[in-house]
């Protein structure tokens, strides 16, 4: 299994811990979730991401769409962190 994969479940499993309704976080969750893994992130943060990770617009965003920010986000760091909050999360992973 690549690492990519083992990071994925990891990320999954941490996803699925928080989400009370199966499959889906809300941006409470979503605050929740960061928090757990060592980012808080600002309310203003949390919609940031939200905003950017919700794509069918339902207020709600699955494993899959946090996933995708997340990597999406790894990538950008690669060229340099565009928040703080980047550089936090991305050493946890």
């Amino acid at each position: 299994m690549a690492a990519d994969a083992f990071v994925e479940d990891d990320m999954r499993e941490a996803f699925d811990a928080v989400a009370l309704d199966p499959g889906v976080l809300t941006s409470v969750e979503l605050s929740q979730l960061m928090a757990n893994v060592g980012d808080e992130l600002t309310e203003e943060e949390v919609v940031e991401f939200m905003k950017e990770a919700d794509l069918d617009g339902d207020g709600k965003i699955n494993c899959a769409q946090w996933i995708k920010v997340v990597f999406d986000r790894a990538k950008a760091e690669i060229k340099g962190p565009s928040t703080k909050s980047d550089k936090k999360f991305f050493g946890l992973f």
